[in-house]
């Protein structure tokens, strides 16, 4: 019974050091499940933070895709180049930022063969014929669009083939003109062709003679009652009828022609080979001679 105080003071010893440690156990216990609530709690958190975000990003993504064209991120390869290059010359050369007013990536035919890749704010009207130039062979919000159509440009009958146009080769006609001049022997005579009786008289043109022609002649027909007098070249006119009072058709003068002047005299007297200056009716002259002579060889007999 002597131990009894000792045992009950070792039994309530005891007692606290197990009251002590549930206590401590508990705390603990406490603290963990505050610490799991915790960081469920800020997993939570975090979940929603990215839920959150990758909505955002999903929307500024949609946003992005659905007004691309509005902002100053479309890029394009600008360039140049003939309807066979056109492909090589874009896949090497670099994209460039276009402005934050352009829309569209634009494959322009500028001509028959050119073409031309730039940023546009608005797209020209498309190409519909082969002949139609200053047009749009090609519009996109991206330039990767443009690609199908740059590959397959060389079979395109729109966007590459240039109006056939029929050239028809200019015929120039050049007229030659030849002047042939007439073989002449250097002489010259009268040119005459008038009516009247003394139409001649003061004329002064003048023809070179053929080669045959060694002779000058002033001639006159009679037509009724008007006289037309020609003059001019000619072969030879010595046996001509020489002209008189009675006479229609006749030769008023024939001389031999010479390279210095003509030798008409057109003077209306008669004018033939060895023949005297005389009047126009020297028939009478010489018959009177011939009576003068006669007289005298008869005044001699007596």
């Amino acid at each position: 019974m002597g131990s009894s105080p000792c045992l009950k003071g070792l039994l309530l010893f005891l007692l606290l050091q197990i009251s002590l440690l549930l206590y401590v156990q508990g705390q603990t216990l406490n603290s963990t499940s505050g610490d799991i609530s915790m960081n469920v709690n800020l997993l939570n958190d975090t979940w929603n933070i990215s839920d959150n975000s990758t909505l955002r990003e999903n929307n500024t993504a949609g946003s992005n895709r659905t007004n691309s064209t509005n902002t100053a991120t479309l890029s394009c390869r600008i360039s140049k180049c003939n309807s066979s290059s056109c492909y090589s010359t874009f896949m090497s050369t670099n994209a460039t930022f276009c402005s934050a007013t352009a829309k569209y990536c634009e494959l322009r035919k500028e001509d028959y063969m050119g073409y031309s890749v730039n940023c546009a704010t608005t797209c020209s009207a498309s190409c519909t014929n082969a002949s139609q130039t200053n047009c749009s062979a090609g519009c996109c919000s991206s330039e990767t669009c443009l690609i199908s159509t740059l590959a397959t440009l060389a079979n395109s009958s729109i966007v590459t083939k240039a109006p056939t146009t029929a050239y028809t080769t200019p015929t120039t006609t050049v007229t030659t003109t030849s002047t042939v001049t007439a073989a002449n022997n250097g002489k010259k005579c009268h040119k005459i062709s008038c009516n009247g009786d003394s139409c001649y008289q003061g004329k002064t043109d003048v023809m070179l003679c053929a080669p045959s022609q060694n002779y000058c002649m002033l001639k006159k027909t009679t037509t009724g009652t008007v006289a037309s007098w020609t003059a001019g070249c000619i072969e030879d006119c010595s046996k001509e009828t020489v002209c008189t009072s009675s006479t229609t058709n006749c030769c008023l003068e024939c001389c031999n022609a010479t390279a210095m002047a003509s030798c008409l005299k057109l003077t209306g007297q008669v004018n033939m080979p060895n023949s005297v200056s005389r009047g126009p009716y020297s028939p009478m002259l010489l018959m009177a001679s011939l009576l003068l002579l006669w007289l005298l060889s008869m005044t001699a007999l007596a």
